[in-house]
């Protein structure tokens, strides 16, 4: 049998409220040359009973014991036969066309290696009014050239250019990677705090990697709907300035030139500062100071001294 072009990696974990639909948006694709695979991490609901109802032979469900996120995405990517790995999560949904747009961008002949979309963000009361490239100004400002079904190119050096924005693209189920660009590479796991708090967010450490040294585009339609519930990871918005540092600062290890250290040093000095205002906000001004002194460690004493007042805002209102 022929090996299918793109292969869609679905990690399930307790996802019984959700799962279907995820694997029905993508069944209903315009471009069909596709492999689906989903990993069902050790779930304890209804969740692999509810895999296992599907009948397409498209579908392949893979079981093991709970690993965790990262383990299921990376036994995913072990499992995959198509020169274009993407990703969907267990709780969002895709427009018919995503896929489509992939093979367009990612076969264009110009040697994209990761590609990012744009998506709308849904809940039990209807769609958010403004998509997630509202929040990418500077998208507006990168030297960029189009291909395929409304995509672009990013001309730029990528990785350079996307860190230094002030909300990193590359939301899990809106990226898609050539096979070949990832890889022996994996996803490092997830890392917890006191209080299970996140401190690593591992895909967008994994996007990062990835995009250093690549080419890199985006789709400017919608290429998924990012479904916002109680569960959410994300829904602790500012615990994760914490993991976003954890993250950011784990690219060091990449070998980087000196504008691309010097480019993500600026933007670990401006996390450092977002961190010291949410922590601030918790009534903790000895670890917010911890932080602001971390910015200024980094040649960065302007954005300390914004972030000192801005600290002490958020403290003298909580």
């Amino acid at each position: 049998m022929a090996s299918p072009r793109i292969s869609v990696l679905l990690a399930a974990y307790n996802s019984e409220r959700f799962v279907e639909e995820a694997v029905e948006s993508v069944l209903a694709q315009s471009f069909e040359d596709f492999e689906l695979l989903a990993v069902d991490d050790g779930s304890t609901d209804n969740t692999k009973a509810l895999l296992n109802g599907f009948s397409d032979r498209r579908v392949r469900v893979i079981s093991q014991e709970n690993r965790g996120v990262s383990s299921t995405r990376n036994r995913g990517l072990e499992e995959a036969r198509g020169s274009i790995v993407t990703f969907l999560d267990a709780d969002d949904l895709w427009p018919p066309d995503r896929l489509l747009m992939d093979a367009e961008l990612m076969q264009s002949g110009e040697g994209v290696d990761v590609a990012f979309g744009n998506f709308l963000r849904f809940d039990e009361d209807g769609t958010y009014p403004d998509d997630q490239f509202t929040f990418h100004p500077e998208l507006e400002t990168v030297s960029t050239r189009p291909v395929g079904l409304g995509s672009r190119i990013i001309e730029d050096p990528a990785f350079e250019t996307i860190v230094g924005w002030q909300v990193i693209p590359g939301w899990h189920s809106a990226v898609t990677y050539r096979r070949a660009w990832i890889g022996n590479r994996r996803f490092s796991p997830q890392l917890r705090g006191p209080g299970g708090r996140l401190t690593f967010l591992e895909d967008l450490h994994f996007f990062m990697t990835m995009a250093h040294g690549a080419v890199v585009g985006y789709h400017q339609g919608i290429s998924a709907l990012i479904r916002r519930h109680g569960g959410n990871v994300s829904s602790d918005w500012r615990g994760l300035e914490i993991a976003n540092l954890g993250s950011l600062n784990r690219l060091r290890e990449l070998e980087l030139s000196q504008s691309e250290r010097e480019a993500l040093d600026v933007r670990i000095a401006r996390q450092h500062v977002r961190v010291a205002s949410y922590l601030a906000g918790e009534r903790e001004p000895l670890a917010a100071l911890a932080h602001l002194r971390e910015t200024a460690a980094l040649g960065h004493s302007r954005f300390a001294a914004k972030g000192l007042a801005r600290a002490t805002l958020n403290f003298l209102r909580s």
